[in-house]
């Protein structure tokens, strides 16, 4: 069981570059990661949580607080925080997760979101 605050991803536009025929991870991007890896550590020391390991199937529930009004389509958030989430090494690979919810909720001033990542039971 994993929970995060996170601050809000780069947007899909900006994630990544192509670069002499090369799909390449943003500054933005891989400066996001960065930190998502930062609070990642910072959450194992706290709370003697573990990433998950490549045999786990996972359920992720995501709110998103975003930052104003502007319209934002959470499916391209969603992409761009689980390949995050995976290069930080909470999970071996996004593949792993076999059901999400993701809710807007409120304005919150500069955005956040929290990631809930739990194992799903088997037969449950």
């Amino acid at each position: 069981m994993v929970d995060l605050e996170l601050p809000m991803p780069p947007s899909a536009n900006t994630y990544w570059r192509f670069v002499n025929g090369k799909v390449l991870k943003s500054k933005k991007a891989r400066q996001y990661i960065r930190t998502i890896g930062e609070l990642w550590i910072v959450h194992k020391a706290q709370t003697k949580s573990k990433a998950f390991t490549k045999d786990e199937r996972l359920k992720a529930e995501i709110q998103v607080f975003p930052p104003d009004r502007r319209k934002r389509d959470l499916d391209n958030l969603l992409k761009v925080l689980l390949d995050s989430l995976e290069a930080a090494g909470l999970f071996k690979n996004d593949e792993q997760i076999d059901e999400i919810r993701i809710r807007r909720m409120q304005i919150c001033t500069g955005g956040k979101m929290i990631v809930s990542l739990r194992e799903l039971i088997k037969g449950g």
